[in-house]
């Protein structure tokens, strides 16, 4: 009777002090479980037995902007039938230069075949001293195309922005020197605001030059549009204009590929009491690319594109055609010159072209 007291009776312990005997099992049970699926596994795919990634993408064409990870992601393009193997990266829209490098190796993945490996590193993009803080601050790792950031305009670079195409216009004034000669020396008058009134009582504003007079002709004249503040342009040319409380201007969405040669933004901004253009700038990138290719591409067709990092800029905009839209328009130009010798760019564009049977 004692026995089976002792095997039910638990009041000499408290409660948090009782060992249930299904909820130790069921610890133990835990401790020593095997995964569950095969998704419980991280797997690593080795490309060379120094490299590996976690992703492989198979692809039949080139890609613009293949992803990349910090472990890694490979992509293998089948290339049989391709004229050049190279075409694979050509389309590719990032910026690859130094650090680089080239050596022979093995590729395990492709079946520990003798490969070229081409080394490059992403130089990033260039963006506007102004840029706003997203695209400063921003990173990826793969390209979404329908993106808003990708056509993005600040609302301060606007066309509708009187005080944004104001300060345009202003810039191009002092830009554009006047082209009238003096006796063999240009005319160093000052852009000015200027207007013509006609006898019916119109108006017609212009920037014109400061030494203009009568009968000299060639002087510098910039017609000013309609969405302008005069006042405002009045002040800037006068030397008079005061700034605004928030300055710099800081919300510039220019992006320019690494290969842009342009040294300033196409838009004005405003520092101070100060109109200008603000300087490009370039924005660093530690991607690291790998171009795999086989010595033996028929009897290997394969080749493989690796990105490992994370890029520290904004997603660079388009500026390569992509391979497979220049030889479709090549196509179709051949095909209508075949056809047609008075075919038009609107007829190829729109389809239609006819067979010239006279």
């Amino acid at each position: 009777m004692s026995s089976m007291m002792n095997m039910v009776n638990t009041n000499f312990v408290d409660e948090e002090n009782i060992i249930y005997e299904e909820e130790l099992n069921a610890a133990e049970l835990n401790n020593t479980r095997l995964p569950e699926s095969e998704d419980d596994v991280e797997e690593i795919y080795y490309i060379t037995k120094q490299m590996t990634v976690k992703t492989i993408i198979h692809s039949l064409t080139p890609i613009e902007y293949p992803p990349t990870s910090k472990e890694g992601v490979a992509i293998v393009y089948h290339v049989e039938g391709w004229n050049n193997v190279e075409e694979a990266f050509t389309d590719i829209q990032y910026s690859m230069g130094k650090p680089c490098g080239q050596h022979t190796s093995t590729c395990s993945y492709l079946g520990d075949v003798t490969i070229e490996k081409k080394d490059r590193t992403c130089q990033g993009v260039k963006i506007c001293e102004f840029a706003n803080s997203e695209l400063l601050e921003m990173n990826h790792e793969s390209v979404n195309t329908d993106s808003d950031l990708q056509l993005k305009v600040n609302k301060e670079m606007s066309e509708d922005n009187i005080e944004n195409v104001t300060f345009a216009v202003y810039l191009a004034a002092f830009k554009t020197k006047c082209r009238y000669m003096r006796d063999g020396v240009q005319c160093a008058g000052k852009p000015i605001l200027k207007c013509l009134k006609r006898k019916d009582n119109t108006t017609t504003y212009f920037i014109g030059c400061s030494e203009w007079n009568f009968n000299e002709k060639f002087h510098r004249f910039i017609n000013i549009k309609e969405n302008v503040d005069l006042n405002l342009l009045r002040q800037l040319l006068d030397g008079l204009y005061g700034g605004e409380s928030e300055e710099p201007t800081n919300d510039c969405y220019t992006i320019l590929p690494n290969s842009s040669k342009k040294t300033l933004c196409s838009h004005p901004h405003r520092t101070g009491t100060t109109i200008k253009q603000g300087s490009i700038i370039q924005k660093t990138c530690g991607v690291k690319y790998s171009k795999i290719i086989p010595l033996d591409i028929k009897s290997c067709p394969y080749v493989i594109l690796i990105s490992k990092g994370i890029h520290s800029h904004p997603p660079p905009p388009p500026s390569r055609v992509p391979l497979t839209i220049c030889s479709r328009l090549q196509e179709l130009i051949h095909q209508a010159n075949d056809n047609n010798s008075d075919i038009t760019p609107t007829h190829i564009i729109t389809g239609n072209y006819y067979t010239n049977t006279q």
